[in-house]
């Protein structure tokens, strides 16, 4: 799988181009690759000195099942002009019976933009190649050559390159040749591939490498970046990640530039503030409030800002325009700041040996007080991140520096839920649930409950009692303020409940499990359903659960058992329960936390809380029995 990386994609940034599309669509962990066999991978890449280059692929997958029909009838080649081009030579189906059906690249190819409408938050000028193959069945083989031809490199004088399958993929048949100017140094990181000798031809040097997987292993929960974990074929000019900054730098270095405007603005933001924290807290803060995020691929607007003055001056802007935009306000009061360069939606949480550009975000980073920010992000506290960038290492653009991000601990990211069941004389229950989340769980959340129409907000409460198993009706009470982002984030429901238990009993009660954006039943049910051997190293997750359930019984009923209080500990995770009784009236508190001082975790960790987790489930399902 070739690609290119660009900043500031709103989803997974790997930019395909013409390599392993089967690589490219099986990389969910929980994915079936079943239906896809590659019988041929073959690329040849030709570099010149200037960072330019061509590649000519074949590539040949064998559809195995109807998904695989259904997945790669059509295949889509993305390119962008401004960078490169893209020619598709031929293309035919291979059928059971030796058949050879080509496909007409006059009406089975279609060239289109992406999608960059008026309604969509980006700007780009990236364009896709539909290929169309015909009367697909199990069995066929489909077949493709094309030529790429990159004649404005991202950044001059630099070439870098990734392969990468997932291990669950059945390759028969890959093949990489690199030709490059035998005086320039590259750098290569390989990983489950065979290097052939290394030969020499004229001013080249040539480079081959195979890779063959006969045996497709599952990929596992929590898996780490295939840059870590897969097969892989790294090759990059850049001598370090200090190089990659430099070469990052020079082509933003003049973007952060103070102008009249940008200083009167910074100005009048701070206005009687002496604080210099206080001071940043508020540029960022309107950074985030008053930029709007648009996503630019315009030209080279993949790796290279608009200027400041342009982000102000239009008041939209990507990732790279909201940090350029925030160092220059915070140059104009004295304080400095720099890019940090970081993979913000994968699971990179280490760098490859060798210097590549697997980051596909850019957030604000400020010496002076160790703070990271990302002004992009406008539903997470000021002074936190959004989950997905902490515990990740980031490259400091200005200086070169790799510094990593603090993992997050369960308290700055915390769900609690508080609830009262009124149990009924007729079996129905009146219900009333406060859910409170601080931190940046709740950007989610936030960002949802602020553009939430007054249809949906009717349906929010039916739609909960469905998903915690509940027959009943309500409405949605109480919704914090999405923006005040200095305090924790909340919203109430009430509602009846019909025929949630008998009455009179006896009856053995157990809390139903009522849904909320982090449940400890769900929490320890996803933990049990993936016990069993494991191979890789996982992302741990730092999390603190709390649940208060209030359950008032009607006068006729009388409490004849309560279980007893449950107290938990292995590592990292700690659980408590207690049940206590006044009257009628049962409170319920349980306690979830999983505290790790680290965000990877080795292979062997996963089993080895498993009583820990099978003890929570027995309370869980511990009864309050009443007659």
């Amino acid at each position: 799988m070739s690609i290119q990386r660009l900043l500031c994609a709103t989803g997974v940034l790997l930019r395909l181009t013409l390599a392993g599309l089967a690589a490219a669509l099986v990389g969910a962990a929980d994915a079936d690759n079943t239906w896809v066999r590659v019988l041929k991978n073959h690329t040849v890449v030709e570099v010149e000195r200037d960072g330019r280059y061509s590649a000519d692929r074949m590539l040949a997958l064998k559809l195995v099942s109807e998904e695989g029909t259904r997945r790669l009838g059509q295949m889509a080649m993305n390119y962008n002009p401004d960078l490169n081009e893209l020619e598709v030579l031929e293309a035919w189906v291979e059928k059971p019976d030796g058949r050879r059906v080509d496909v007409d690249l006059k009406t089975g190819l279609f060239d289109r933009s992406q999608n960059s409408g008026l309604l969509a938050p980006m700007l780009t000028q990236d364009r896709f190649k539909l290929l169309v193959y015909p009367d697909l069945q199990v069995g066929d083989i489909l077949h493709r050559r094309t030529r790429q031809r990159v004649h404005t490199p991202l950044f001059p004088g630099q070439f870098s390159e990734l392969d990468t399958y997932s291990r669950d993929v059945l390759v028969d048949d890959y093949r990489y040749e690199l030709r490059a100017p035998k005086d320039w140094p590259l750098n290569i990181e390989v990983e489950a591939m065979e290097a052939e000798p290394v030969r020499e031809q004229g001013n080249q040097r040539i480079h081959v490498w195979r890779y063959r997987n006969q045996t497709r292993i599952a990929q596992e929960a929590g898996e780490l970046s295939p840059l870590l974990s897969g097969p892989r074929l790294l090759i990059s000019s850049f001598r370090d990640y200090a190089d990659l900054a430099t070469a990052f730098h020079k082509r933003s270095a003049d973007k952060s530039r103070i102008t009249p405007e940008i200083q009167k603005l910074a100005d009048e933001v701070t206005q009687g503030i002496s604080d210099r924290r206080q001071q940043a807290f508020k540029l960022y803060e309107w950074v985030s409030r008053n930029i709007r995020y648009v996503a630019i691929y315009v030209g080279a607007g993949g790796v290279v800002p608009m200027s400041a003055e342009q982000v102000l001056s239009q008041r939209y802007g990507d990732c790279k325009g909201h940090v350029v935009l925030l160092e220059a306000l915070l140059a104009a009061k004295g304080i400095a700041s720099t890019g940090a360069l970081v993979d913000g939606s994968g699971r990179l949480y280490r760098l490859p040996k060798v210097a590549f550009l697997s980051f596909d975000h850019i957030i604000t980073y400020i010496p002076e007080f160790d703070l990271w920010l990302d002004s992009t992000a406008t539903f997470v506290p000021y002074g936190t991140l959004p989950l997905t960038e902490t515990g990740k290492p980031a490259l400091l653009v200005n200086s070169g520096e790799i510094k990593r991000i603090p993992h997050r601990g369960p308290l700055g990211s915390a769900v609690s839920r508080d609830a009262e069941i009124v149990l009924q004389r007729d079996g129905n229950a009146a219900i009333s649930v406060r859910f409170t989340v601080a931190g940046p769980s709740a950007q989610g959340l936030r960002s949802g409950f602020a553009t939430i129409q007054p249809r949906t907000r009717q349906d929010f409460t039916g739609d909960w009692m469905n998903r915690s198993g509940l027959n009943g009706s309500g409405q949605l009470v109480d919704l914090g303020d999405p923006y005040r982002l200095d305090r924790d984030f909340s919203y109430a429901l009430r509602g009846q409940v019909l025929e949630l238990a008998p009455v009179p009993g006896p009856y053995g009660f157990a809390l139903p499990n009522l849904d909320a954006p982090l449940t400890i039943r769900n929490w320890v049910g996803g933990y049990l359903k993936d016990l069993g051997p494991r191979r890789t190293e996982y992302v741990c997750s730092n999390e603190k659960v709390s649940e208060r359930t209030v359950l008032r019984l009607p006068r006729s009923s009388h409490i004849q058992f309560l279980p007893r209080d449950v107290r938990l500990q292995s590592g990292p995770y700690r659980y408590l329960a207690s049940y206590r009784r006044d009257g009628n009236k049962v409170t319920v508190r349980r306690e979830f936390v999983a505290d790790y001082p680290e965000p990877i975790c080795p292979a062997d960790e996963w089993n080895r809380h498993a009583d820990f987790f099978r003890g929570i489930a027995r309370d869980l399902r511990a009864q309050v029995i009443y007659r």
